[in-house]
């Protein structure tokens, strides 16, 4: 399973918490379910082919934040917003979208993979359009 099959089953959820909560209209969240899926993969995929999968398997497990962990998760929401930006929402609206959406990712994410090297690796690799340096990078890893 890759993040999008993922963020797809849970959908309905992301349905909710777009329209109930932000009261976003049906054009804006469509809008903000490509501009997560692409932030969140992008921010993923940077981190995993820039430092290793180490902080992300911290980050998506039910261990503690390290210092690492956190700032990826304000790297993961500027990555967010900026995906919103360019899908044309606007600032205080993609800053409240990427609020919501961020802890429930992650949250998601860290449901599934539960710190687990070989679920992480499933993630990364389907999921990216540099599946070989992120395959290559988790073999160096998990050997």
């Amino acid at each position: 399973m890759d993040i999008n099959t993922l963020l797809k089953e849970n959908e309905g959820d992301f349905l909710t918490l777009f329209k109930d909560r932000l009261n976003l209209n049906s054009l804006e969240i469509d809008k903000s379910m490509e501009g997560v899926k692409e932030g969140v993969s992008e921010a993923i995929v940077e981190e995993s082919t820039n430092s290793g999968v180490g902080m992300l398997l911290n980050l998506f497990s039910d261990n503690k934040n390290s210092d690492d962990s956190n700032s990826f998760v304000t790297t993961l929401s500027k990555k967010v917003v900026s995906s919103l930006l360019k899908k044309g929402l606007g600032t205080s609206k993609a800053k409240a979208i990427s609020a919501k959406a961020v802890p429930f990712i992650v949250n998601l994410i860290s449901s599934k993979v539960g710190g687990d090297k070989g679920v992480l690796g499933n993630l990364l690799g389907e999921n990216t359009s540099k599946v070989d340096l992120a395959k290559g990078l988790l073999n160096k890893f998990l050997k």
